[in-house]
């Protein structure tokens, strides 16, 4: 179980540096920097005054996408909240799913 883990944060280390990568890719196409030219990724974060977004915007989706599944009774909102049949519920928590 702990290989599967393991890869799985992985996988997902792997897609966050392939998407900062992107990023940093479409700014520089987007300022016509050549590869060959040593220009660091701070650099050209200050030549368009931005900094990383595009993961900030993808966990903005993330999130928001979850609480519009949440509002609603459904298998989903069962499966992202861990409910299964037939467990008992702690008191307290009632959610509105």
């Amino acid at each position: 179980m702990g290989n599967i883990k393991l890869f799985v944060l992985n996988v997902i280390v792997k897609a966050y540096y392939g998407l900062e990568a992107f990023e940093m890719w479409v700014w520089r196409r987007m300022l016509k920097i050549s590869w060959v030219d040593k220009v660091s990724n701070a650099e050209v974060l200050r030549k368009v005054h931005e900094s990383m977004s595009i993961l900030n915007t993808a966990q903005q989706w993330k999130l928001g996408w979850i609480g519009h599944i949440l509002r609603y009774e459904s298998l989903l909102c069962d499966v992202i909240e861990g409910r299964m049949m037939g467990t008992a519920t702690r008191e307290g928590n009632d959610y509105k799913c």
